[in-house]
């Protein structure tokens, strides 16, 4: 069966499928859960606020290079990208770390070091993956997301920690 378009191509019912499955893990765990209880004891609201909104815009930017990447993939799985949609590809979920480890920062006060990890993993992957089919590219974003999700899973099994808050002031 020929289809005419990309729309015929998922069923109305599927709906859409979410780009990357573990950017809602990454985002949603620990500090996603718990930024509402941090905002109750804090005397500046208003600067923890804009820090919060900031972190969670660039993490909003790096899903919507997610989609646009998601797009390119889907229409030129096998072709080999060029250096822009290479960035383009592992830039995204970057973007989503880097504003997740901002948001984790105004949480929780700490580095989290899986997150820098995940970026400086896909920067290191850039030039390999230059080479690739863009379906690998994108496979590998994932695989690095994956490894972040487990790693915040692995991290956070059994602990309950308190956390503290640097503008607590």
């Amino acid at each position: 069966m020929r289809y005419s378009s990309r729309a015929q191509l998922v069923p109305a019912s599927e709906g859409r499928r979410e780009h990357h499955p573990f950017v809602g893990r990454v985002y949603f765990h620990r500090s996603g859960q718990i930024l509402g209880e941090v905002l109750d004891p804090v005397a500046n609201r208003a600067r923890l606020g804009r820090v919060a909104g900031a972190a969670r815009i660039v993490m909003v930017l790096g899903i919507v290079a997610t989609a646009i990447d998601h797009e390119f993939v889907q229409q030129h799985a096998l072709h080999r990208p060029r250096p822009v949609w290479v960035a383009v590809i592992l830039g995204g979920p970057a973007l989503f770390l880097y504003g997740r480890i901002r948001l984790e920062r105004v949480v929780f006060d700490r580095l989290s070091r899986r997150r820098v990890v995940g970026i400086i993993t896909l920067v290191m992957l850039t030039v390999p993956l230059a080479f690739t089919a863009a379906l690998t590219t994108f496979i590998a974003a994932d695989a690095v997301l994956l490894g972040v999700a487990v790693a915040d899973a692995r991290h956070s099994a059994g602990r309950h920690r308190k956390y503290r808050h640097r503008l607590r002031e």
